[in-house]
């Protein structure tokens, strides 16, 4: 379920995936408790997003021997229903550590092995003015965010790799670059 952690400036941002069952037709509404999931991208059978947590808060969750519940609402032939998988917060916690590994929940599907042809990075990274997206076709990218650490767009820029970044201040961003695929990528910007 979580595929890869990382700590930016005292907060902890997970990226996970969800695998769904029984080939929902629509998904209404992906959520955590607490709610701390930012952005997630819909490529049916799964889900996969960012979610990001206050290092104190996650703490204590841990103190506290809670969860952190990652919630589906969806259409399964007709019918709404609500999916529910939860991670201990220790164990969420634990993965943010350097030595961290992935680990799966046991009520993920497999996923199909995909060769990925687009593997985007940002160029210059740190930046001051300006940010190339590098490593994906230019004419396959569709949709690109800025977003701060708290999950706000601050720009949104479409068919174009080069992002624009003079009029923010310093600090830690994301760059979600969506391609024709309607695939997401989250990319780490610090700018200077």
């Amino acid at each position: 379920m979580i595929r890869k952690s990382r700590t930016t400036e005292g907060s902890l941002v997970f990226d996970f995936v969800l695998g769904l069952p029984n080939n929902p037709n629509v998904v209404y509404s992906v959520w955590t408790e607490p709610d701390r999931i930012h952005f997630y991208n819909l490529n049916l059978p799964y889900i996969d997003g960012i979610a990001m947590f206050d290092y104190g808060e996650l703490t204590q969750l841990v103190a506290n021997g809670e969860e952190v519940c990652f919630y589906v609402l969806m259409c399964i032939d007709d019918q709404i229903c609500k999916a529910k998988v939860c991670i201990k917060a220790a164990e969420l916690l634990s993965m943010s550590g350097s030595k961290s590994k992935s680990k799966t929940n046991t009520t993920q599907t497999n996923t199909q092995t995909k060769i990925d042809k687009d593997s985007p990075y940002l160029i210059p990274n740190p930046a001051e003015t300006y940010v190339t997206i590098e490593g994906i076709e230019p004419t396959n990218i569709t949709e690109v965010f800025l977003i701060d650490i708290t999950g706000k767009k601050l720009k949104v820029i479409s068919n174009n790799n080069t992002l624009d970044i003079n009029d923010i201040p310093s600090g830690t961003y994301f760059v979600r670059v969506m391609n024709k695929s309607q695939k997401a990528y989250y990319l780490k910007l610090i700018k200077k």
